[in-house]
C-alpha cells in the first residue's frame, strides 16, 4: 500500500451546468482526509499528511471496525441536528453535533491502484467496498443535472457543488480542470488587515478588510 498521498485538489469554476459527462456532488465544509485501511490497522491523514488519529479517533475506530483494504479520499464534516455541515463547530474545542466521514473515491483496494480507472469505475468501486455505517459514508452524487444540484445546496446554506468529468483519473498533488468547485456565496477580494476573535465561540467574529 502506498503513503503519504497528496490529495487531487479543485479548480474554481463560476457558474453551476448541466453535462450528461460530469458528475455533481456536495461540497461538503470540513476537512479533507485520506484514510489508509489495512484490515483493523488504520491510519487517518490530512492533506498535508499530517496524523488525524486522535483528532477523529471515532472515524478511526470504525474503519478498523470494517476491515477494509483501501486507501479512501474525503471529507470529515460535522453534521448539526438539521443533517447540515457546520465548519465552525467542528473546528470547536466543545464539538456539537455528529461527525461524520464523507467519502468520494478510492486511490487502491484490495492490493490494486485504480488510480487510472475513470471515475465512475471509481465510485462504482467504492460504492461496493463500503459497508454501512453512520459514522463512513459513501458521499453520493447525481449525474448530468448540476445546477439543479446547485439550487438545492444554495436553498439550504450548503458551501457548494464539485462537479466532476465522470472518465476523469486521479492525479494526487494536482489541481485539475476534471475537478471543479462552484460556490454558492458571493466572493470578493480583499487583504485582511485584522480580526476579533471570539473565546467563548472559538471562532472569528468579524474580520478588518480592505
Amino acid at each position: 500500500m502506498p503513503g503519504n498521498i497528496t490529495p487531487m485538489t479543485l479548480t474554481l469554476a463560476q457558474q453551476p451546468f448541466n453535462d450528461k459527462e460530469w458528475q455533481f456532488e456536495i461540497k461538503w465544509d470540513g476537512f479533507r482526509m485520506l484514510a489508509y485501511c489495512s484490515g483493523d490497522q488504520v491510519n487517518l491523514s490530512s492533506r498535508r499528511n499530517n496524523s488525524f488519529n486522535k483528532k477523529f479517533a471515532s472515524i478511526k475506530n470504525e474503519l478498523e471496525r470494517m476491515k477494509l483494504n483501501a486507501i479512501l479520499d474525503g471529507e470529515v464534516v460535522m453534521l448539526n441536528e438539521d443533517g447540515l455541515p457546520n465548519f465552525s463547530n467542528i473546528i470547536a474545542p466543545n464539538q456539537k453535533g455528529s461527525v461524520v466521514f464523507y467519502v468520494f473515491d478510492i486511490l487502491w483496494v484490495n492490493g490494486r491502484n485504480v488510480l487510472d480507472i475513470p471515475l465512475y469505475q471509481r465510485r462504482k468501486l467504492l460504492k461496493a467496498t463500503l459497508a454501512k455505517s453512520d459514522i463512513v459514508r459513501f458521499s453520493d452524487h447525481v449525474d448530468e443535472k448540476g445546477i439543479e444540484l446547485f439550487n438545492l445546496v444554495e436553498k439550504h446554506n450548503v458551501e457548494g457543488v464539485v462537479a466532476k468529468h465522470r472518465q476523469g483519473v486521479y492525479s494526487p498533488g494536482h489541481r485539475s480542470n476534471q475537478w471543479l468547485k462552484i460556490k454558492t456565496g458571493k466572493q470578493v477580494e480583499a487583504f485582511v488587515a485584522g480580526y476579533l476573535f471570539d473565546k467563548d465561540k472559538y471562532a472569528v467574529s468579524s474580520l478588518i478588510i480592505r
